[in-house]
């Protein structure tokens, strides 16, 4: 399994439990991150590394590799769009995943937006290096994804979801390693409106706690 994000936290908010789930069931689970996000962020938020912050969280999800990419934080548009996708089909070559995790297309958030239609292509069914791929498939980031405008192709419409109740506990811990990014009150990137996300996802689908996808792409036998 594949997940491919912009900024190191993406991977936890938006996926982390099935990360654990895809883990815990003996699966081999690798993340990208393509710019370790810190220009944009204010000053109070820069108190802890965030590359070491997600190795922290991928050693609490079972994930067994985690790699980086020196990309500009917020940038992403003013790179040659070849040089994005590039990574992602040479990740598809080396790991053969048959399922790749990645942003929803219509985040408020330009680099996922831009991540998403990178590995979209790199994802097209017709290469060679994306013959593995089973199934592709989109989440949710708290603060990006609510945020965008809840019109048309904007909307995150979820059609897929995993009970994550039994990992709950291992994505609150890996997102503790991010302590410096959570925040309390209101606000989408706080601890209660995680839980109520979860909860709310979970309850579209019979479940406790659950993580939310669109399935982009799926081939079935």
């Amino acid at each position: 399994m594949l997940c491919i994000g912009a900024h190191p936290d993406d991977e936890v908010l938006g996926v982390g439990g099935t990360l654990a789930r895809h883990a815990l069931a003996g699966g081999e689970v690798y993340v990208l991150i393509f710019s370790e996000g810190e220009e944009a962020k204010l000053e109070a938020m820069r108190s802890t590394r965030r590359v070491d912050s997600a190795l922290a969280a991928a050693e609490e999800l079972g994930v067994r590799d985690v790699s980086f990419f020196d990309f500009p934080d917020q940038k992403l548009d003013v790179v040659p769009f070849i040089d994005v996708i590039k990574p992602i089909e040479a990740a598809l070559q080396r790991l053969r995943p048959e399922i790749v995790y990645t942003h929803h297309g219509g985040d408020a958030n330009t680099d996922h937006q831009l991540i998403f239609k990178a590995t979209y292509a790199a994802c097209r069914p017709m290469t060679r290096v994306a013959a593995p791929v089973e199934r592709l498939l989109t989440f949710e980031t708290p603060s990006s994804t609510d945020q965008a405008p809840q019109i048309g192709a904007y909307i995150f419409g979820p059609n897929a979801f995993v009970d994550v109740e039994p990992v709950w506990e291992k994505k609150l811990r890996a997102l503790a390693c991010y302590g410096s990014e959570l925040v309390d009150g209101v606000h989408p990137r706080s601890y209660d409106y995680v839980d109520a996300l979860a909860r709310m996802r979970g309850g579209y689908a019979g479940m406790r706690y659950a993580e939310a996808f669109t399935v982009v792409r799926e081939r079935l036998a």
